[in-house]
């Protein structure tokens, strides 16, 4: 994904960590519709790079259901000089759209 400015894209409104989960998984869901990848390769056809859904849970919440396949650059096993989630790489390069930097 195209670099954030997490002072302008992020809408002011998301003030909790399940929010801005929910903010990103949501995005990267909608820029990436209609991409898939092999996943294992004995796997029958291909996966959606990302999923999003809303259940109905047995307690009667609704719960948004998120999948999300991100590529991992391959040397986060023998480099701990970095965060796990600093080897993440780009799904691919593509712009925030502006819905989804307004509350």
């Amino acid at each position: 994904m195209s670099a954030l400015d997490l002072s302008t894209q992020i809408p002011p409104d998301i003030n909790t960590v399940e929010r801005l989960l929910a903010w990103a998984a949501l995005l990267t869901h909608d820029v990436n519709r209609g991409l898939f990848y092999k996943e294992t390769d004995d796997s029958e056809g291909s996966v959606p790079v990302a999923t999003a859904g809303v259940v109905e849970a047995a307690d009667g919440t609704d719960r948004l259901i998120i999948r999300i396949a991100l590529p991992v650059d391959t040397a986060w096993r023998s480099d701990g000089s970095q965060k796990f989630w600093m080897f993440t790489d780009e799904i691919r390069d593509v712009a925030i759209p502006a819905t989804f930097t307004v509350s």
